[in-house]
This record gives structure tokens, sequence and C-alpha cells, in this order.
């Protein structure tokens, strides 16, 4: 994908890359996420922010509304507590998930009505389930109930919801999930990769990723300066291009 990057200091003419990875490497604000906003509006419609910090809290929407406008501000809190209880990205990812099984089931169903022979759909649950199980050797996920009921069992068998997994096994199955729902042929921008991830997982995690979405182009932002940037892309597409930001625009 050709990206048009923030400007650098000084420098008035855009920056034209085209690459499938950028890794942009800085202290903390140095102005990583300022370069990521910018992407994001540049590209609004295909890009798509991807941080699995944030997912695992409750979203807050609040900062869309005017500052001036107190009495809609006051009652879309009101609305929303009473009506619309808030929920995390991953919650919500959770929720997108099971709908998109339950049809898959639904019209698997009924395609064997008249045909026998037609083979199960494969979901993006099936996808997120293969990956997670590599991250995690020792665990499994397991649907059940109505409601594909996400489970994640040890060696003592010993199960639990979806929601009581830890951080890390949470973040995981997001990152995952978050990718895999992109708009074909998105841009990426993923904030802080490695955060919650063991080093002996974050690198094989998004190698992962990055093979069941070989149309996204991927941006990463990050202030691991030990940590090696992804590989290029198999089909050698792409290249990695490691970028350190310094206040107020970026340096090469």
């Amino acid at each position: 994908m050709e990206l048009t990057l923030p400007t650098k200091v000084n420098v008035t003419h855009p920056i034209m890359l085209d690459t499938k990875i950028l890794v942009v490497i800085g202290a903390n604000g140095a102005g990583k996420s300022s370069f990521g906003r910018d992407l994001l509006e540049r590209y609004a419609g295909q890009a798509k922010r991807i941080s699995g910090i944030h997912a695992l809290f409750i979203s807050d929407d609040e900062s869309k509304l005017s500052a001036s406008n107190e009495f809609a501000r006051l009652q879309s809190m009101i609305k929303e507590r009473l009506f619309m209880p808030r929920i995390s990205e991953y919650e919500k990812l959770i929720l997108q998930l099971q709908s998109e099984e339950f049809e898959a089931a639904v019209n698997f169903k009924e395609a064997c009505k008249t045909n026998n022979e037609v083979d199960p759909p494969i979901t993006k649950i099936d996808i997120i389930q293969a990956i997670w199980e590599k991250m995690f050797p020792h665990n499994r996920l397991i649907r059940k109930s109505g409601f594909i009921e996400l489970v994640s069992t040890g060696r003592d068998s010993n199960s639990y919801t979806a929601g009581r997994m830890s951080d890390s096994e949470k973040l995981v199955f997001y990152l995952i999930g978050a990718a895999l729902c992109a708009c074909p042929n998105a841009l990426l921008v993923i904030e802080e990769p490695e955060t919650l991830l063991h080093n002996s997982i974050k690198n094989q995690l998004w190698d992962e990723i990055e093979a069941i979405r070989p149309d996204c182009t991927f941006v990463y932002l990050t202030h691991d300066i030990d940590s090696p940037p992804p590989a290029p892309t198999a089909n050698g597409s792409g290249f990695v291009l490691t970028t350190r930001i310094i206040p107020y625009g970026i340096t090469s």
C-alpha cells in the first residue's frame, strides 16, 4: 500500500512510502500516537486502530460530543447508563463473533437440507482458536451452549468463561479477532503491539496475524526498541521500515 506519512520537521513536501509493514519506534511522549491519529484521519474508512490494552477496558465515546453542548452530553450519558450498558471493545468483538458464528451455523444447517455433502464452514472463531491455541499450547478454547460460550481449559480440566480469561489471554484473542474483522485491504494502526505479551510469543503472534491478513497494511507504533521488527512479508511485496519519532515530527 502506498502511504502518505506525516510530514517531517521543516519539510513541506509529502513523504510517500510503498510498504506492507511500517514499524514506528519512539519514546513515551515522542509523538507516536499523533502519528497514528494522522494516518487514521488521512485514511478514514480504510484505517482501523487496534490497541490491545485499551480494548480490555470500557470504551469512552463521550469525547465525540461537543464540549459546549453540555445538555446533549448529559442526555447521552443518561441514555447510555440506563439503556445501553457500556462494554469494552473485547466484549463487543465477542458478541460480533458469536453473531457471525450463529449465522454460519444456520446457513450450514439450511444448506445440508438439500446437500448432505456440504463441508462445515470455517468461521472467524475457528481461525482465532487455531492461532490462540498455538500461543497457549496447554490451554484449549471450547465452544458450547446456545451462545457459543468460550471457555479456556487447562491441564487441570478446570474451565472458565471468556470473561474470566487472564488479560494476556483476552489480549491475544482480541488482537487476532480485531485483525480478522477489519475491512478488506485495511490499514491497521497497532498501538504498542508488545503490551502484555511475553517475549516468547509476541513475534510469533504477529507473524500469524500478518499471515491471515495478507491484504492489509500493518503500522506498528511501539517504544520497544529492543524488540526486532516483524519480518518482511513472505511474498516479498513489502518491506520493514523502522522509524524513530521525535516531538512534532519524524526523522528516519
